[in-house]
């Protein structure tokens, strides 16, 4: 509500998320313990596991996984909000649905595993090129609410 009130859109909302983001991915392969790499694995065996059994593109659910092993809840919560306010395009072509799919695994996969090697630079790095991708897609759907109601265009 006050984001609205403020008159923040989508691409404010995601700039702030990013910058969040990197600081949430930083302090979590600096805190990381055993338990915690446990939780990232499992993570992205059931992302791959939802992807596999229902055309499932993605979530925000191992984005704040991440955000809990800082141990801030304050940057778990701000995330949560941002997430929340990030729109979600959905591919209409299942060829795009697959790649799609493929893109946000391997770039997860990559970011964990940063994280385990506790190479919080590293994290950083990949968590940026990811929201990178995701702020594409974001502005690729953008550009079809805008111009022609379908499906968006390629970057």
């Amino acid at each position: 509500m006050y984001l609205q009130f403020h008159e923040a859109c989508p691409r404010d909302i995601f700039e702030a998320r990013r910058a969040v983001e990197l600081t949430i991915v930083e302090l979590a392969a600096e805190r990381i313990d055993e338990d915690g790499v446990v939780m990232l694995r499992e993570a992205l065996a059931r992302e791959e596991h939802l992807q596999e059994s229902g055309g499932h593109l993605g979530s925000n659910s191992l984005h704040l996984l991440i955000a809990d092993l800082t141990g801030n809840p304050a940057l778990r919560v701000f995330l949560e909000v941002m997430a929340r306010l990030t729109p979600e395009i959905k591919p209409v072509e299942q060829d795009a649905v697959e790649g799609r799919q493929s893109a946000v695994r391997h770039a997860h996969g990559r970011i964990v595993d940063a994280i385990i090697a506790k190479d919080a630079s590293l994290a950083k790095h990949r968590m940026l090129r990811h929201l990178q991708g995701i702020g594409r897609y974001l502005e690729a759907g953008e550009r079809v609410d805008r111009d022609s109601g379908g499906v968006p265009e390629p970057g």
